[in-house]
Order: C-alpha cells, then sequence, then structure tokens
C-alpha cells in the first residue's frame, strides 16, 4: 500500500486493542480520532468481521524489506473460528520479506479452560510465513522472544507498559523494546523503562503458617512487609485469609 502520512523518517503504526475496539453505527475507534491528526496510521482495523483481509504496510531499506501485518483485537472466539474457517485473508507481496505480525489477544492458557474452550488464541493457528509475531494484551513483559515449535515464528511478548494488577507477573520489570531486522534476519535489544511504578510482589497463605492468634498473626505479617520494604520502596504483599476473622 502506498499512504504519503507514512512516508517520513520515524512513521508510528497502531491497531486497536481491548480498550478501544471499534464500535457504534460508523465502527469508529478513538484511534481513529488520533489517526485524523495524522500523528499516527491506523493499521489492523476491518470493517467485517466474517471476511477479515489483512494487508501489510511495506518498508524497504537496501537489501531489507518488511512487511508488517497487524489484526486489531477481536472477541478471542470469533478470531479464533475465523482463522479456523479460513476466513481471514493475508495479502502477502511478491518476492522475499521478513514477515512482522502484530495483534492484541489472549494467548493459550493450556487445558485449564477445557478442551471446548476457545477464548484464546492459539501460537500454532497462526500462518507459517511469519517469522515475528508481537503480541499484546498480555501484561507479562517476557524479554526474549520465544520460539513457536509448529511455525517456526518467533513471538514476542512485550507486556504492559504499568502495572495494572495485583499479580506476580506484573512485578516483572517493564521494557519497551528497539527491533533490529537485517534481510531474515533480526535483534531484539529490550529497553528497561525507568518510569514504570516498581512493584515487588508475594503471597503466603495463613492455614500453611500455623498461626492462629490474631497478635502472631499481625506480628508475622508486619516482618513480611518489612522485609519486602528493605528491598523495594513500592511494593504490594498478597494474603489469602480464608478461615479467618478480618477486622476493621
Amino acid at each position: 500500500m502506498t499512504d504519503e502520512s507514512m512516508k517520513v523518517k520515524l512513521p508510528i503504526m497502531m491497531i486497536h486493542g481491548n480498550h478501544d475496539d471499534p464500535g457504534g453505527l460508523e465502527n469508529l475507534s478513538n484511534i481513529d480520532i488520533i489517526k485524523s491528526t495524522k500523528l499516527v496510521n491506523y493499521i489492523g482495523k476491518s470493517d467485517s468481521l466474517e471476511k477479515i483481509d489483512v494487508r501489510p504496510v511495506l518498508f524497504q531499506k537496501g537489501r531489507t524489506r518488511v512487511a508488517l501485518y497487524g489484526i486489531g483485537y477481536v472477541k478471542d472466539e470469533r478470531l479464533n473460528l475465523a482463522f479456523e474457517k479460513r476466513l481471514i485473508t493475508f495479502h502477502k507481496p511478491e518476492g522475499e520479506w521478513f514477515n512482522i505480525l502484530i495483534l492484541h489477544q489472549t494467548k493459550e492458557r493450556g487445558t485449564a479452560l477445557g478442551p471446548n474452550k476457545r477464548a484464546f488464541i492459539k501460537e500454532r493457528i497462526l500462518p507459517e510465513f511469519f517469522h515475528l509475531v508481537l503480541w499484546g494484551h498480555e501484561h507479562e513483559c517476557i524479554t526474549s522472544p520465544q520460539k513457536c515449535g509448529q511455525t517456526g515464528a518467533y513471538i514476542l511478548y512485550m507486556g504492559s507498559t504499568v502495572v495494572t494488577s495485583l499479580i506476580d507477573s506484573e512485578a516483572k520489570p517493564k521494557h519497551c523494546f528497539i527491533i533490529e531486522v537485517l534481510d531474515k534476519k533480526f535483534r531484539i535489544s529490550p529497553i528497561p523503562l525507568k518510569t514504570a511504578r516498581p512493584l515487588l510482589y508475594g503471597q503466603v497463605e495463613l492455614s500453611l503458617c500455623g498461626i492462629r492468634d490474631d497478635s502472631e498473626i499481625e506480628i508475622f505479617i508486619e516482618e513480611k512487609i518489612n522485609s519486602m520494604l528493605s528491598r523495594l520502596d513500592n511494593n504490594r504483599l498478597k494474603v489469602e485469609y480464608t478461615g479467618y476473622s478480618v477486622r476493621d
């Protein structure tokens, strides 16, 4: 595709996530407003959920050619079925390209949800011609790309840029990334985000500690928190207190 707004030194490409997906009579996202200012290029939006056409943005520098595809957020089960029924068409350019896919979906959690659940996207369901997948929606930041054994594609789970939940995976350092591509080779450099609120996470189950006396519980938790405070200024401790009385 050819678009004059993309012919700038540092073009910004954006897909929508689950908090800004299009809706209403005109199928608009808040990203459409940002796009109207020409500050960003909105890609990955489909006007139809029955048949999704995915066209790449093409970049070339010297002998390196990159085809960037985007799929904006679709309800996981609907997108899963679209892949299974082959309702998604990826328009591939002629010649050899380094193919990158950006998407924002829930990843597979194994069999915990049962065999009939489709509320996630399987890594192996993505087309095999992709070399790199930039996967959004998942908040845990994993700095090394994971290779999919079925397709051979590398998947980078970049994570959220801020802490949003009191869970262990959110306690990991947040990063942004620089991705360098040369022909079919690439290098990923994680950059720690110094402005992200740090979080130190711990969890204890009182029923496993053998403590029942209220005063002993207070001392125990206070010691745990003080131990955490000695390592980080901003922290959270989750206490499982099922079966214990709670005072205001």
